[in-house]
């Protein structure tokens, strides 16, 4: 019976304990995105004046995003190479999210020593008729909503930069360390 508790929650960690996140972004023109995705990102949102769309590889996944601005906000939405929607991320600042979830998320923080926020995405997942009518009612009842964390903080016995996917009630999900491509500038 230890045994088999020992195991279950080794199981459990490893599953929470996430990869390393290796994201390679490179800008595209928006012809090469699937028509199906312009299309859905057109009839959802009012017209964008600076959309940028980009062709991403993280940790061996392929997709689409557009990113614009709008109303004050900084929308990434990202698609499949199908062009199918995956989810909708909206850049927050932590002292602007409903005091409720401020708490939850700094109760949720208060397990990780030495965290350092750097920044908040509220990440909305569902099918593409949920995600298009939450963008324009408002209304999150029908979508997943998680927070999507980047943060420096002390896990697994290191301190390094972190991604963090973190439910509405400040439950950390996954995490996964963030690899960052070196740079030809000389950092003293």
């Amino acid at each position: 019976m230890r045994f088999s508790i020992t195991a279950l929650l080794l199981l459990v960690t490893f599953q929470l304990v996430g990869q390393e996140k290796r994201e390679y972004e490179t800008r595209t023109q928006e012809e090469q995105v699937p028509v199906n995705a312009r299309q859905w990102l057109a009839e959802t949102f009012p017209p964008i004046r600076k959309k940028k769309w980009y062709f991403e590889q993280t940790s061996g996944k392929q997709s689409y995003e557009a990113k614009f601005s709008q109303r004050g906000q900084r929308y990434s939405v990202e698609f499949n190479v199908d062009g199918t929607i995956e989810d909708i991320e909206i850049e927050r600042k932590l002292r602007k999210l409903p005091s409720d979830i401020q708490a939850a998320l700094k109760k949720g923080f208060d397990a990780i020593p030495k965290i350092r926020v750097k920044r908040i995405q509220e990440q909305w997942t569902g099918t593409e008729q949920q995600l298009q009518n939450a963008v324009k009612t408002g209304s999150t009842r029908a979508i997943v909503v998680r927070f999507e964390i980047e943060f420096t903080g002390i896990l697994d016995q290191a301190y390094q930069f972190w991604e963090g996917t973190f439910t509405k009630d400040g439950q950390l999900i996954s995490y996964r360390r963030i690899m960052l491509r070196p740079s030809d500038n000389l950092d003293f």
